[in-house]
C-alpha cells in the first residue's frame, strides 16, 4: 500500500546514508593459498549493478555505457513526494508529506505551492478534464477539489487512507481506501457511493482499461480485480506478493501490473493528529506489522506497543526511521507480471532486492521505479531489463512520460528529476570496493570496451585509488590514472588491502560501451606463524626384547651401589671405601629426546622446518635436520651430555613461493635439561648414639635438582626424608638419617636410600647396620 510503509530499501538507505552499513564487496575472495597472482573480474550486469552510477546505464546484456542527462527540475523541501500529474498544459502537480502540500511545477521551471492540507500527505492525485485538480489526504482524510486557487472539500470517504485516485471519463471519480478496501464512486460534490467492497484491507491502485473497466490493485492478499459495474468484479490476478502497486493498460489489451512486500515487514504508520490549539504536541505513531513470505497465505498482524516521535507538528515522521525492520530473505520482494486479454498471466521480472515504486509503459518498454538507490529500471517486452538511471534518492516514487524522456519523483528527500535521452556529460561508474583480503600489489587493469570509432575508445578513461580502511575515506590514496607501460595499462595506486576503479565516459565516448575489467593483483605472502616448541625425552629399547628390555629399562634409569657400616664405624672392604659408589647400569635401552613444535601458514602454503640446538654455555646454533616435512623430531639422546640446551624450530614457505617472496619464522622453546646420570649418594659420617643410628649423608646430582630421599629398613616401605634444611631446591642436598635400634631379634639392619632427580633418574645405596657384638 502507498506511502505509510517503510520498506527494507528505505532502512538500507537510511543505514549507509547514516554510515552504518558497509560499503564493500570482495567479488573474489583470496582463498587461503600461496602468494600467486589473483584477478577480480567484474562483468555483466549483475557484477556491474553492484557499484555506483552517476550518469550512467547497465543494459540487460551486460553493457557498460553512458545513460541519461539528468536534470533536478524542483525540490519543494518536503521528505517525499507521494503523488504527480501531468496537466494539458504541462504543469506537474506534486502531493507531499508530511506537511500536507499541494505544489505545482510549471512547464517554465517555477514551483509554486498551490495549497496545504489540513492532513500531512496527500498520497493521490488527479485530474478532470476541465482542468480541475483534486487531491486525496490521509490519514482520516478527505478529497479536495482545487481550481483557481480554492480548495473545496469534495468527498469525505470516512475512511482512515486514502490510497488511489482515478478519473473515469465520464466525469466519475474513483477512490480506493483502507483499512476497510473499499472504491468509492464519486459523481459530484458530496455525492458518492461504495462502488465495491473487496473484503481486504487496502484497495492499493486504480486505473482504467481500454473499455472504460475500472482495474483495482489490493493489499495484503494481492489481488487484482477488473470491475465492470457497482458490485461486480472478476479477479485478473492473484499475486504471491502482497500488495498490488501499479496498473498500467496498453493500447493492445495487454495489463502491466507492478507487486511488491513479499520479503518485508509492512507498516502502516497511523499518527494520532493533534488537537486544534495543540499544534505542538507530538503525534504518537502505532506500527503494526505483517509478515508474510511470497508462499504463503495472509498472516495475523503483529501489534507493537506504541512509540512516541517528536516531529513537528502534524508532521510525519520521515522514511529514514531507524525503526527495526522485520524481514525474510531468499524470498521475491517486488515482480512485473503482464496479463493478456485473454487473462494469461506471465512474470516479466522478479527482484529479491528491491521493492517498485511505479510501473509506466513507455513506448515498446516499460520503466520501473524502485527503491534501491532510486534505480530506474527498463523493461523490454520480453522481460529483459536494463538499468537506465539512478535517482541517488531513497526511493523513485513516481514516473511520469516526458517529452523525449521522463520525470521521476523521490522520496527521503523529495525531488523532481528529469531525464532525457540524449546522453551524458562525464557520466561516471565507481566499482564496488574490492577486499583483496591482505596487502596486495597491483599490476595490470585491463578491459574490454565495444565502440564505434576508434576516438570512442579515447574517451573512456579508468583511474583507481586504493586503502586500508574498510570504507574509502580521506586515508585513501587519490584518483589515479593508469599508466601506459609498453600497452599494458599499470594501476598506479598503492599497495593496499583494498581498492576501487572508477570509469568516466567523456563527451567523445559516443555509444562506447564497457564490457568487462579485470585487475591482477599480488598478494602478500603472509609468514608462517610458529606457536609452540616443546622438549621431552624418552627410553627406547636398543635390541633387546620382551622381559630383557623391561629390566634393562628399569635399570638404565638406576645408579646402585652398597656399603656396610659397623658399630665400630669401619665399613665392609669387600663393599669398596668409604664414601665410595659402585654404579651398575644397563645399556640395553637409549635415551630419545623428542622435539614437537605446532605451526600453521595463513595462506595455507606448505612448510619445510629446520632443526637447530646449542648447549646452554654456547653462542652458535648447530643445525641438526633441514628440509623436515613433519612436527616432530626424534633425536638420539646419547648425542647430548649431561647440561641444558636449547633447540631452535624454523618454518619456511620457500615451497610455495618464488625466491625473494618465501617467509619464515622462528621459535626458540623452553631450556631442556638433558641428564643421564643418576643422583650419586655418599655416606657422610654414621654413629650410634643409644638406642639409634645417626648417618649423615650427601645426595648430589650433575645437573639435575634433587627432588626426593626415602630410606627402607629391613626392605619394609620406603619412608621419604627431608633435607637438612628442610627443602629440596639443590643439585647436592645434605640428609640426617635416625634410624632406631629397636628390641628387634636381627643384629643387623638393611637399609637401602633412594634418591631421585628432577629428570626421574633414579640412584640407589645400601647400608648395612650391625649392633654391638655383631
Amino acid at each position: 500500500m502507498h506511502g505509510w510503509k517503510l520498506t527494507l530499501g528505505t532502512i538500507r538507505v537510511a543505514l549507509r546514508a547514516a554510515g552504518l552499513l558497509g560499503c564493500c564487496l570482495a567479488l573474489t575472495p583470496v582463498g587461503a593459498q600461496a602468494s600467486q597472482t589473483t584477478t577480480w573480474e567484474m562483468a555483466g550486469a549483475k557484477d556491474f549493478l553492484k557499484g555506483t552510477m552517476r550518469g550512467v546505464a547497465v543494459s540487460w546484456d551486460g553493457m557498460l555505457r553512458p545513460g541519461l542527462r539528468r536534470l533536478e527540475v524542483a525540490s519543494p523541501e518536503q521528505p517525499v513526494i507521494w503523488s504527480a500529474v501531468r496537466a494539458p498544459d504541462g504543469t506537474v502537480y506534486l502531493g507531499t508529506g508530511y506537511r500536507g502540500a499541494v505544489y505545482a511545477v510549471r512547464p517554465s521551471g517555477a514551483t509554486e505551492l498551490v495549497w496545504t492540507a489540513p492532513e500531512p500527505a496527500v498520497f493521490a492525485l488527479a485530474l478532470d478534464a476541465s482542468g480541475a485538480l483534486y487531491a486525496a489526504t490521509s490519514p482520516d482524510g478527505k478529497i479536495y477539489r482545487i481550481q483557481g486557487g480554492t480548495a473545496t472539500e469534495y468527498f469525505n470517504p470516512q475512511s482512515q487512507f486514502i490510497w488511489t485516485l482515478a478519473m473515469h471519463p465520464s466525469g466519475v471519480l474513483y477512490a480506493g481506501t483502507g483499512p476497510d478496501g473499499l472504491i468509492h464512486a464519486i459523481r459530484a460534490q458530496g455525492e458518492g457511493e461504495v462502488h465495491y467492497d473487496s473484503g481486504q484491507a487496502h484497495i492499493t491502485s486504480l486505473a482504467l482499461d481500454g473499455e472504460g473497466n475500472l482495474l483495482a490493485g489490493s493489499e495484503p492478499n494481492g489481488l487484482l480485480y477488473r470491475i465492470s459495474a457497482k458490485d461486480r468484479a472478476f479477479v485478473l490476478h492473484d499475486a504471491p506478493l502482497p500488495e498490488i502497486r501499479a496498473i498500467v493498460p496498453s493500447p493492445g489489451g495487454d495489463l502491466y501490473v507492478a507487486a511488491m512486500g513479499g520479503s518485508v515487514a509492512r507498516r502502516q504508520l497511523m499518527p494520532a493528529m493533534p488537537a486544534p490549539g495543540a499544534e505542538s504536541a507530538a503525534p504518537t505513531i502505532s506500527t503494526t506489522v505483517t509478515v508474510a513470505a511470497a508462499s504463503e497465505g495472509l498472516q495475523q498482524p503483529v501489534q507493537l506497543p506504541q512509540a512516541s516521535v517528536d516531529p513537528t507538528a502534524g508532521v510525519m515522521p520521515p522514511l529514514s526511521s531507524s525503526t527495526a525492520l522485520y524481514e525474510m530473505t531468499g524470498v521475491e520482494r517486488a515482480a512485473v507480471y503482464r496479463i493478456t486479454p485473454d487473462n494469461m498471466v506471465e512474470t516479466l521480472w522478479s527482484s529479491k532486492e528491491e521493492n517498485i515504486y511505479d510501473l509506466v509503459l513507455d513506448g515498446n518498454r516499460l520503466l520501473v521505479a524502485t527503491d534501491r538507490e532510486g534505480r530506474i529500471y527498463a523493461l523490454d517486452l520480453q522481460g529483459r531489463a536494463s538499468l537506465l538511471t539512478q535517482t541517488g534518492q531513497g526511493q523513485t516514487t513516481r514516473l511520469l512520460a516526458d517529452n523525449g524522456g521522463f520525470l521521476a519523483a523521490t522520496g527521503n528527500e523529495g525531488k523532481l528529476f528529469r531525464f532525457q535521452q540524449n546522453g551524458t556529460a562525464d557520466a561516471e561508474y565507481l566499482s564496488p570496493v574490492h577486499d583483496a583480503q591482505k596487502v596486495s600489489r597491483w599490476g595490470q587493469m585491463t578491459w574490454r570496451a565495444r565502440t564505434e570509432t576508434t576516438n570512442a575508445a579515447s574517451g573512456i578513461e579508468l583511474q583507481s585509488r586504493s586503502g586500508n580502511a574498510f570504507r574509502p575515506d580521506d586515508t585513501w590514496s587519490d584518483w589515479q590514472a593508469l599508466r601506459n607501460d609498453a600497452g599494458a595499462w599499470r594501476i598506479e595506486s598503492p599497495n593496499a588491502r583494498y581498492l576501487q576503479w572508477r570509469v568516466q565516459f567523456k563527451d567523445n565516448a559516443g555509444n562506447a560501451a564497457l564490457e568487462r575489467v579485470t585487475v591482477a593483483y599480488l598478494p602478500q605472502n603472509s609468514a608462517p606463524k610458529l606457536r609452540s616448541v616443546s622438549v621431552s625425552s624418552q627410553l627406547k629399547a636398543a635390541t633387546a626384547s620382551g622381559a630383557a628390555a623391561t629390566q634393562a629399562a628399569a635399570a638404565a634409569a638406576t645408579a646402585a651401589y652398597s656399603i656396610t657400616v659397623s658399630a665400630s664405624g669401619e665399613d665392609d672392604a669387600s663393599s669398596g671405601p668409604a664414601g665410595s659408589t659402585v654404579a651398575s647400569t644397563s645399556r640395553l635401552v637409549e635415551p630419545v629426546v623428542q622435539v614437537t613444535w605446532d605451526a600453521e601458514d595463513p595462506d595455507g602454503d606448505t612448510l619445510l622446518y629446520q632443526l637447530a640446538f646449542r648447549a646452554e654455555d654456547e653462542i652458535e646454533w648447530k643445525v641438526l635436520a633441514r628440509d623436515i616435512r613433519e612436527t616432530t623430531y626424534a633425536i638420539d639422546g646419547s648425542r647430548f651430555a649431561d647440561g641444558r640446551y636449547y633447540f631452535r624450530v624454523t618454518a619456511s614457505d620457500g615451497t610455495d613461493n618464488p625466491a625473494g617472496l618465501a617467509r619464515e619464522d622462528s621459535l626458540v622453546g623452553a631450556p631442556a635439561v638433558v641428564d643421564h646420570g643418576a643422583p650419586e649418594i655418599t655416606m657422610v659420617s654414621q654413629e650410634r648414639v643409644q638406642d639409634r643410628w645417626q648417618i649423615r649423608v650427601r645426595v648430589h646430582d650433575a645437573v639435575s635438582i634433587v627432588r626426593r630421599m626415602e630410606m627402607s629398613v629391613n626392605a619394609k616401605a620406603f619412608t621419604v626424608v627431608l633435607p637438612a634444611d628442610g627443602i629440596s631446591d639443590g643439585t647436592t642436598e645434605d640428609y640426617l638419617l635416625i634410624v632406631p635400634d629397636d628390641a628387634a631379634p636381627e643384629a643387623e639392619k638393611s637399609l637401602v636410600l633412594r634418591a631421585t632427580d628432577a629428570a626421574g633418574n633414579v640412584g640407589t645405596a645400601r647400608l648395612v647396620l650391625r649392633a654391638p657384638g655383631a
